[in-house]
Order: structure tokens, then sequence, then C-alpha cells
């Protein structure tokens, strides 16, 4: 059998070269660009003479737009655009009281997406992640007042994942919480539908406290929930269940939750339950979730509810 002809060998040895080129220059840039990107926001406001309303900056020469922006009091404030000399978007995100705030993202000039990430009052802080010009996720993890922390996963020089664990800045891992509740309006649904005196809908009360803290976009929580029903003969019931949940910001304003427990009645022996929910909002965020309970019958809970302090 013939092996790989010359050619073929040169063209993959070259491919690999290419390859570690572009990882490498790469993790250069981007080292670069974290420390410069707060500095580049000066006060462009003051600089075009425009105190609220919307302005542009334009090249001297050619009269390109190179940014737009929003004034009010004399700075910058609300979405922020940056361009290339092409019209591509160098750069966009929000701005407040002059200094980054929220999500930002950086682009190469070929419009392929370089970076993006949260940002809190001037300094990077949150998620991050970093794609080469080929559009390799190549880096991402977790920064905190404006330096890696946590587990940060990235591509090697020879284009082998791998991690990195770096030391929370001092103060600066986020903080537990331990005054998170939630209510939920519960629709009970039987895969045996015998019991005709099971009501159908109930209240859900819990308190969710932080168990562990793993990054700002990871916490486990525990769950401690009551519920109370009546059936249609008028007699009371009262629930309750525990367990833990994973808990998983995928978006600024939308998150993820896996959970498993227990769950007891006063006329049940205690059984198990999984579930998962979606939450979407930021302050007070509604929840959807439902739940499996291995029950005799079994049973499915649908539920629907507000983070009452988050």
């Amino acid at each position: 059998m013939r092996g790989p002809s010359l050619i073929s060998q040169i063209e993959r040895h070259l491919t690999k070269i290419i390859k570690n080129i572009l990882v490498a220059s790469f993790f250069l840039s981007s080292n670069l660009a974290l420390a410069q990107e707060s500095s580049t926001y000066k006060n462009w406001c003051l600089e075009s003479g425009v105190q609220d309303g919307p302005f542009e900056v334009h090249a001297n020469a050619s009269g390109e737009v190179q940014m737009r922006g929003q004034c009010s009091g004399s700075q910058l404030t609300g979405s922020i655009v940056y361009y290339y000399s092409n019209g591509q978007i160098e750069r966009q995100g929000q701005v407040r009281a002059g200094r980054p705030d929220g999500l930002w993202r950086r682009y190469y000039e070929s419009g392929q997406l370089r970076d993006q990430g949260q940002w809190q009052s001037g300094a990077p802080d949150g998620e991050w992640k970093f794609w080469n010009s080929i559009g390799e996720l190549v880096q991402r993890g977790t920064m905190a007042c404006g330096q890696k922390a946590g587990k940060w996963q990235s591509l090697n020089d020879q284009g082998q994942l791998i991690y990195q664990n770096y030391p929370w800045p001092d103060g600066c891992k986020p903080a537990a919480s331990w005054r998170r509740f939630d209510g939920s309006l519960v629709a009970m649904l039987k895969s045996d539908a015998e019991d005709e005196n099971q009501e159908l809908f109930t209240f859900h009360l819990a308190w969710v406290p932080d168990l562990l803290v793993i990054s700002p976009i990871q916490t486990i929580r525990a769950s401690l929930g009551l519920m109370a029903l009546k059936d249609t003969d008028g007699r009371s019931f009262i629930g309750a269940d525990f367990g833990p949940r994973y808990h998983f910001k995928v978006a600024p304003m939308a998150f993820l939750e896996f959970e498993t427990g227990l769950q007891a009645w006063e006329d049940k022996d205690p059984f198990a339950f999984t579930g998962a929910g979606l939450g979407l909002g930021k302050a007070w965020p509604i929840h959807f979730r439902y739940r499996y309970l291995f029950a005799s019958p079994n049973l499915h809970q649908l539920m629907i509810g507000m983070s009452l302090s988050y």
C-alpha cells in the first residue's frame, strides 16, 4: 500500500503551521485587547461638543464614520459602535456613565466574531469567549474585576484543548445569596386518572439559597418548598419538597435549571422527582418548570412562577 504523497504531507504540515500561527497571534492580540479596551473610551461627547443626543466621529482624511454613539449630560451612554475603514463593525456594546457596561462584541475586519463578554463599571466581569479569524472558539472563561478568574478553557499552540485555573481577585468572587425565594402556580397532571379527587392546581413557595457559587454563571442551589391544596371533598393537604438545583446562566436575561429531590404529601409516602426549568428576566425573572414525579400513580407538574428575590 502506498503511503501519503510528498505533496499531501507538505500540505498537512503547512496547514498545521498556519493554524498554530493563527492561535498564537490570537492570544497575543486578545491579551492586549482587554488591557487596552477600557482606555479607549475617552469622552467623545466633550471632544465633539455634543451634550445630549446622537453623534458621529469621522476620519480626518476620508470622512468615513469611525464611531457612532449617544451622549447624555456630556457623557457617553447607551449603545456605541466602532467601525473599520471598510465599513465593517469593529466593536459594539453598551456604555453607562462613560464606561463600558453590559455585553460587548468585537469583530475581525472580515465580519467574523472575535470575542464577546460582559463589562461592569468599566472592567471585564462575567463570561467571556474568544474566536480566531477562521471562526474556531479558542478561549472561554470568567473575568472578575478585570482579571481572569476560575476555570478557563483554551487551545494551545498545537490545537489541543487545555484547562487553567486562575485565583479569584480579592473581593471579586460572587457571594452566595441566602435571601432568594420563588413562588409558582402548579398544574398537577396524572398519568393514571383513577383518583378524581385530586385538585388540578396548587401553589408552590420555595426558599432557594446558594450552596456553592462556582462562577458568575454557575451555581448549585438548594430548594425547600411547601405546597397546599384542597380536593373536591374539601379536604386540605400539605406537601413539601427539597433537593439541589444546578443553575446555569445562558444569557444576561436567561437561565436554565436542573433539579432532583424528594416530595411528600400527608396522604402519600415520599417519592423522588426530577425536573428542568427555564427563566427569563433579570431582576425578578419569570420561570417555567417541568417536574416528573415517581409517585403511584406517576405525576407531572407544570409550573409557572417568579423569583421573588434574585
